[in-house]
């Protein structure tokens, strides 16, 4: 998912499994918490190309990104990864977030404003787009059979060892 990982102010918190380059990336070209452009969109679709072929370089097997901002990229994405891509929509839903950003204390009194933004331009991505959804409670309460969906869906084969990595890394947060 593109280390090295992005890790919260504390230490000892657990990463967030984001790409701490990506992550960068995506803050220079969206305003937080207000979400507006900063960036060109061919900027944007030239420096997600450069990010997937350096770790496609590196000889990484698979190349996967995670990010809330990566909701407002769809079309970037798109663009510059190619339709092979395949999507995967990692969620939970936006009452949740809310919530989970409130107890946080990110961005108050604009919580509910970021996290329906992104759940609409994610919805509005992946509107008649092949793509598996994976919800965050389903995740939880059962990482294995989630796992194995994201296996099959992606078509990889990964080695007994990176599957159960893949779920013990699989922890419940607020």
């Amino acid at each position: 998912m593109g280390r090295p990982f992005w890790r919260p102010l504390d230490d000892a918190a657990p990463p967030f499994y984001e790409s701490a380059s990506l992550g960068d990336l995506l803050r220079a070209w969206w305003d937080e918490p207000g979400l507006q452009e900063k960036a060109p969109k061919e900027e944007r679709v030239r420096a997600l190309s450069r990010w997937v072929e350096d770790h496609e370089r590196t000889g990484a097997k698979w190349v996967g990104a995670k990010h809330p901002l990566l909701s407002l990229c769809g079309e970037d994405l798109l663009e510059a990864w190619g339709d092979k891509t395949r999507w995967l929509w990692s969620y939970r839903p936006p009452e949740q977030s809310i919530r989970s950003l409130t107890s946080l204390g990110w961005w108050p009194g604009r919580e509910e404003f970021v996290q329906r933004r992104l759940w609409d331009a994610a919805t509005r991505f992946f509107a008649g787009r092949e793509h598996l959804r994976v919800q965050l409670a389903d995740l939880i309460s059962d990482p294995s059979r989630e796992v194995d969906r994201i296996v099959r869906y992606l078509g990889v084969a990964p080695t007994d060892e990176q599957v159960r990595a893949a779920i013990r890394c699989i922890r419940p947060r607020t």
